[in-house]
């Protein structure tokens, strides 16, 4: 199975998202049907922009220390992203498998 190859082992399992389910599913069908693409209904996307970020206050430590600046500024973007996508993911998403329910 070429097209699995590319997964980590937990890469569904850490965060079981719809677009990831739609992903291994849409590998595994690509991989027994030589290649070929499912076709796909149409799909919606709901996009949001977060709140900005001031880097203007962060100019003088920039100078004095650019990769750490980078390095924080990044970690708090990346932060705000990821609870963006995770707020997200619950208000917008509906669970697919209940794990554990009879």
């Amino acid at each position: 199975l070429t097209l699995f190859s590319n997964f980590y082992d937990s890469y569904l399992s850490e965060y079981p998202s719809p677009e990831r389910i739609a992903d291994v599913l849409d590998r595994l069908h690509r991989e027994v049907h030589d290649g070929k693409r499912p076709e796909l209904p149409a799909r919606q996307a709901i996009i949001e922009a977060g709140e900005p970020v001031d880097l203007v206050p962060l100019y003088e430590g920039y100078r004095a220390a650019k990769r750490q600046v980078v390095n924080d500024i990044t970690a708090r973007v990346e932060g705000r992203m990821r609870e963006m996508l995770e707020r997200m993911y619950r208000e917008h998403t509906k669970p697919i498998v209940t794990v554990g329910a009879e």
